[in-house]
């Protein structure tokens, strides 16, 4: 009886050990796992590092030990080293979405592009409703020149996320850049309603909207500058935007042109005051003195200082010509129209013809 006895205190012993060595086992790897997160909190990640290896040591199967240590090593810009431990997660679990993702994000660091793509591809067909993985896929496609790849995935991360402004603004940047204007005219107008001091996107769409001359739309363009002068009043390309407008609907409002030349004047005098070196503010403004009779000089004097400050400008010299024949400067004005014509102004050549035939009369 004793020794069957020894024999079943001995087997309870055995059991109760080995209950409080696994038990051990789990709280030293808890803990662990406990000290990496503190040591995160406190931003030091090399020592958080050392306690997931710690935990990787205990149990080598555990993939949030290699997840968690990959993102620290990713944070800290060891970029290989974070793939290595993400591609031992996804040999442990093939099914988890976020090492796809996290895997897509060094590819996308090392700007191996093509890789990045496949692997968000994965990640979003086993997690769709993922907006910031279409966004990271669409900035790969446009860094391989895929804009309209990228434009449809902006438009997932939109469609799985309708408050995704940055999604909204980045696939309006693209869809202006392709020519797809009304598509950004109404991604932006999303950014706007959601972003109502979004300034880049009152500036965009009031650039956006100046190119449609005979729609509606074009006169959105006023309210979207003048808004980006509200939000910034240093803005000069904004006032020279406003005097572009009010040059070209004076030109369609007979009984406001007066009026509205000299508010695109006062706009183009306060964009030089910000701005003394824009050649384009300098050349709008002589274009509109050369529409308001009695202000010859005060166009020569600024085409002269648009081409000083950018002498490829073609239109410049050409419109400069025309004030020279104003004021009767034969060989100023065939000087400017050659330089026009050189510079691809082809109906400068006609002027050129006639000029040299005044010349030779």
């Amino acid at each position: 009886m004793f020794e069957k006895k020894n024999r079943t205190l001995s087997f309870s012993f055995l059991i109760t050990l080995i209950f409080i060595l696994t038990l051990n086992a789990c709280i030293k790897k808890e803990d662990n796992h406990n000290l990496a997160y503190k040591e995160v909190e406190a931003r030091e990640y090399e020592k958080a590092i050392e306690y997931y290896t710690l935990a990787i040591e205990e149990d080598n199967n555990d993939t949030s030990s290699y997840i968690n240590r990959g993102n620290i090593k990713y944070l800290l810009e060891n970029y290989d080293a974070a793939y290595d431990d993400f591609r031992r997660a996804l040999e442990l679990d093939t099914t988890n979405y976020l090492v796809y993702a996290f895997i897509g994000d060094v590819k996308l660091k090392k700007e191996e592009y093509l890789f990045a793509i496949e692997y968000y591809k994965i990640a979003t067909n086993l997690q769709p409703n993922s907006p910031q993985l279409y966004c990271n896929s669409a900035f790969a496609k446009n860094k391989l020149g895929n804009k309209e790849g990228a434009i449809k995935d902006y438009g997932k991360a939109t469609q799985y996320n309708p408050d995704f402004t940055k999604a909204y603004f980045n696939k309006a940047m693209l869809e202006q850049e392709v020519g797809h204007f009304d598509d950004a005219i109404k991604s932006y107008d999303k950014v706007i309603k959601q972003d109502k001091n979004n300034i880049d996107a009152y500036y965009n769409k009031g650039v956006l909207a100046m190119q449609f001359l005979n729609k509606p739309v074009f006169h959105q363009a006023l309210p979207a500058f003048t808004r980006v002068i509200e939000l910034d009043s240093s803005r000069s390309d904004a006032y020279q935007a406003i005097a572009n407008y009010c040059f070209i609907v004076a030109d369609n409002e007979p009984s406001e042109t007066k009026k509205l030349y000299r508010r695109a004047l006062n706009n183009y005098n306060i964009a030089l005051k910000l701005d003394s070196l824009n050649a384009a503010s300098y050349y709008g403004r002589a274009v509109t003195y050369t529409m308001m009779p009695g202000n010859n000089i005060e166009a020569l004097q600024d085409f002269d200082k648009s081409i000083l400050l950018n002498d490829t400008n073609m239109y410049a010299y050409y419109f400069r010509a025309f004030v020279k024949t104003l004021i009767g400067d034969v060989a100023g004005t065939l000087e400017d129209y050659k330089v026009a014509a050189e510079l691809g102004k082809m109906s400068a050549f006609d002027s050129i013809a006639k000029y040299t035939f005044i010349e030779t009369e």
